[in-house]
């Protein structure tokens, strides 16, 4: 039995063509084949909703600024940037709960534990009295416990150092853990 030429050759064509299709697919989906500048642009989708804690304008609790931030990379990598946004304040009205010249030297993950070393302007810019202490220590551990899933617990040191009280009244020689007691 003799095929026609003209059946083998549609069906060759439409394997040609799946082939072609499959190729050009495959290599859409994978980022290595895309251009650079495409893959370096973040998306709109790399986002998250990131919830940070400030001083209410009124100082008398915390108060919750949906922000949508780039949190990318490790725990540690994700702790700075909650810590630079906090730094810089809200948007709005309020203030922001870290003093002047607030520094972030180092992060280091301990199981479910993030350890922050501080530099010792957060102490010595600090304006003092415990319940500016208090929104200083509960709006760096919520904005971290709340937003990064490894971290449930904050651990406060000072120029490497384990400090009895941030500005003598809040006890951080343990870590510790959210507290949405104060905030409204």
């Amino acid at each position: 039995m003799k095929l026609s030429p003209l059946p083998v050759l549609v069906i060759g064509a439409l394997l040609l063509a799946l082939g072609f299709w499959a190729g050009t697919w495959m290599s859409g989906s994978d980022p290595e084949k895309q251009p650079a500048a495409r893959r370096s642009l973040p998306a709109e989708d790399d986002r998250e909703r990131v919830y940070l804690y400030f001083i209410d304008a009124s100082d008398q609790y915390l108060f919750t600024e949906t922000r949508d931030m780039l949190l990318r990379g490790s725990p540690g990598e994700k702790t700075r940037s909650i810590f630079e946004a906090l730094a810089a304040g809200p948007v709005g009205e309020g203030a922001s709960p870290l003093p002047e010249d607030s520094q972030l030297l180092a992060v280091y993950m301990d199981g479910d534990m993030v350890v922050l070393n501080l530099h010792p302007a957060i102490r010595d810019n600090h304006p003092g009295g415990s319940h500016a202490e208090l929104y200083t220590i509960y709006a760096l551990v919520n904005s971290l416990v709340i937003n990064v899933p490894e971290i449930r617990k904050v651990k406060l040191l000072i120029a490497g150092q384990e400090q009895d009280t941030l500005a003598g009244h809040i006890d951080i020689r343990h870590p510790l853990t959210a507290n949405m007691m104060i905030v409204r």
